[in-house]
């Protein structure tokens, strides 16, 4: 990719997520997204079909960075715990961009790619859990249950919150691998 388009995709995330931060995404017109980009509408369309197709390749490559910042599938699943407040830790790092782009109507977005992403980052460590019912329910349960979770008592402690959810998760794949 060369320089002139990484400026122009980082004028478009950067005024994207502006406009984000001020208003639901079916209020935000790919107008007013190219006047503050300082780029033109055909500019615009070359990269992105629209508004809709931007927030989703951003919020894939938000959950995907911070998923492959993490290392919790490089090794066996031991320590789940302290894996889990890692991944934990890189969402929370990430908390405020989190909270701009899946804001307003697309909160439950997130849980829903975030699971689709966790399944695929599985499925590649773990092929053969692609076809294993049991482990698809404990995978969604985990990513669903902690989301919940978090969403629901946003005031808890993020490193007790995510030691307690590392536990807790760690005690159901504990459970499901000895089934």
């Amino acid at each position: 990719m060369d320089l002139r388009t990484k400026k122009t995709l980082s004028s478009i995330n950067n005024a994207f997520i502006e406009l984000r931060s001020k208003k639901p995404l079916n209020k935000i017109t790919v107008k007013e997204l190219c006047d503050l980009a300082m780029i033109s509408k055909p500019t615009f369309y070359s990269h992105y079909t629209d508004i809709y197709d931007l927030s989703d390749k951003m919020e894939e490559e938000i959950i995907d960075s911070i998923l492959s910042s993490t290392d919790f599938l490089q090794e066996p699943l031991d320590n789940l715990a302290g894996r889990y407040r890692n991944i934990f830790n890189a969402f929370m790092s990430q908390g405020q961009l989190l909270k701009i782009i899946f804001s307003f109507d697309r909160k439950l977005e997130f849980s829903y790619k975030l699971e689709r992403s966790f399944r695929e980052k599985i499925f590649e460590k773990f092929p053969e859990y692609r076809e294993n019912t049991e482990a698809l329910l404990v995978i969604d349960y985990m990513v669903y249950g902690s989301f919940h979770t978090v969403m629901l008592n946003p005031e808890l402690n993020s490193d007790a919150s995510a030691e307690t959810l590392g536990r807790l998760n760690e005690l159901i794949i504990n459970s499901f691998s000895k089934s």
